[in-house]
């Protein structure tokens, strides 16, 4: 019985010891293999909505549309080339399109936006839910597959 204790409480203390960021806890978890890690704090919808306007204030145009959004709470080496941030942008959206998708059902989308929020590793009282330094937010858009990073 001892033994069995034992092994429930190392299958069930591991995944959460792998969790130790308190914003991560209950959510997916990724790791980027480069040093990123983190977990994904919202999938959703959102609308993108890109306005036009003459110079001479005679008219306007207004386009919306739908779109996926996936952000995530990350871990590990800022790096600000966007050479680096749009790679890893990649990974997540490639990651979780089918998340994306099956909140999207039934809707038409052509964007997914990213946004990654790195948080202050060695500062968890600055990652309090209060706080105001929440750390280096990084958005940008994709198409709906994936394929190039346009940054905000």
């Amino acid at each position: 019985m001892q033994k069995m204790l034992t092994f429930l409480f190392i299958l069930f203390a591991l995944p959460l010891a792998a969790q130790q960021e308190r914003e991560c806890r209950g959510k997916k978890a990724f790791d980027l293999g480069d040093g990123a890690y983190g977990c994904v704090h919202e999938i959703g919808t959102t609308t993108l909505t890109e306005t036009v306007y003459r110079d001479d204030g005679a008219s306007t145009r207004s386009n919306r549309q739908s779109a996926g959004f996936i952000d995530v709470r990350i871990f590990g080496k800022y790096v600000e080339s966007k050479r680096t941030a749009g790679n890893r942008m990649k990974a997540i959206c490639k990651t979780f399109k089918s998340d994306v998708d099956a909140v999207m059902e039934g809707k038409r989308f052509v964007s997914i936006i990213v946004r990654f929020v790195w948080l202050n590793e060695g500062n968890s009282d600055a990652n309090g839910q209060g706080s105001q330094d929440r750390g280096i937010t990084q958005t940008a858009f994709t198409n709906a597959n994936c394929r190039g990073v346009r940054f905000l």
